[in-house]
């Protein structure tokens, strides 16, 4: 397919015009990897999406201040986001590459547009490779032809989204909502792609005993490593009382350790200065059970209780404490 490709290369626009170069989508589905040498010895490596099998690969130059133009296909139609990947890490100048605008990659950008924090799923498991035997080929011919690798569960976390779904150490994971994943890298990026509470339905081969099953999956909220690194200008959960929460699993710096459960709560990701929750002695990283004795997990679940509350609020904390929440100023 011919491509569009268009930007603002070295910043050298001042008109607003941008440039633009032509060429053809050379691949759907390219992970690149970091160079190093001695004159570029280090390149931080994160899983990110772009590097999980996601990007398309171009055969047109994009240099350095090319990334986020528009990548247009001949009918003017906007298939994707360009980025200066290869020049930055020391490819060959004529590779380019772009992020297709997928519907999920759209949820993504919406976000980003909103000046919100992105949110990926997350599944609770550490993976690792797998193969497709012939006892799988035999169950379902489907998988005889989607070649031989597949994801082993090497551990599952407790009471993550995949123990909750019934997910077992050795289990064998072929697809993910009826793509086939090959790999760990696979698996992140069809789950990373959905949002937190969407239903992720597994294809599983359980060894023992021999089973094809589906484990429809309700996925939590993958983690951030270091929250100080998100920008954001408008905040996804509004402050309740002078907390702010979101997933349990949001925060890794809020993570009980990596064989700890995970509580069913939600986690507090902000406390106001002088606000009821911080007389009440309501921290970041506390866990909230309950509210009013209602049983709360997701953020929804808690704003839905708290938009009931009149009065002093009662919130139960993991893992077993209570606190009382008198009404803010706004609320009298």
């Amino acid at each position: 397919q011919f491509v569009i490709a268009l930007g603002n290369p070295y910043a050298l626009a001042r008109d607003g015009s941008p440039s633009a170069c032509w060429g053809i989508i050379s691949n759907i589905a390219r992970f690149p990897a970091p160079a190093r040498s001695e004159s570029f010895p280090y390149v931080p490596y994160r899983d990110t999406l772009k590097r999980l099998g996601l990007i398309l690969e171009l055969d047109l130059r994009l240099p350095i201040g090319t990334s986020g133009g528009a990548l247009l296909n001949l009918k003017g139609e906007w298939i994707g986001l360009t980025t200066s990947l290869a020049p930055l890490e020391g490819y060959e100048k004529t590779t380019g590459y772009a992020i297709p605008l997928t519907p999920s990659v759209w949820r993504i950008v919406e976000s980003l547009m909103r000046g919100e924090e992105p949110e990926y799923g997350f599944l609770g498991i550490e993976p690792g490779d797998g193969r497709i035997d012939a006892a799988v080929a035999t169950a379902d011919p489907a998988f005889a032809a989607t070649g031989s690798l597949a994801v082993r569960v090497v551990r599952v976390l407790p009471n993550s989204p995949a123990e909750r779904a019934g997910l077992g150490a050795g289990d064998l994971i072929l697809a993910v909502n009826g793509r086939p994943v090959h790999g760990k890298y696979d698996l992140m990026r069809e789950v990373g792609l959905l949002e937190p509470n969407a239903i992720a339905r597994l294809r599983v081969w359980r060894r023992w005993p021999q089973a094809l099953l589906t484990l429809p999956v309700k996925l939590g909220k993958w983690p951030l490593y270091d929250d100080r690194d998100v920008i954001v200008t408008r905040h996804r959960y509004a402050l309740w009382r002078g907390l702010r929460v979101d997933y349990p699993t949001a925060r890794r710096r809020f993570l009980l350790g990596p064989d700890a459960r995970y509580p069913d709560a939600v986690v507090v990701t902000g406390v106001a200065h002088a606000s009821p929750a911080a007389r009440a002695g309501v921290h970041e990283g506390d866990f909230i059970t309950h509210v009013q004795d209602v049983p709360v997990r997701t953020p929804r679940d808690f704003y839905d209780v708290a938009a009931r509350v009149i009065g002093p609020a009662r919130l139960r904390l993991w893992p077993n404490r209570k606190v009382t929440l008198t009404e803010s100023d706004n609320e009298n």
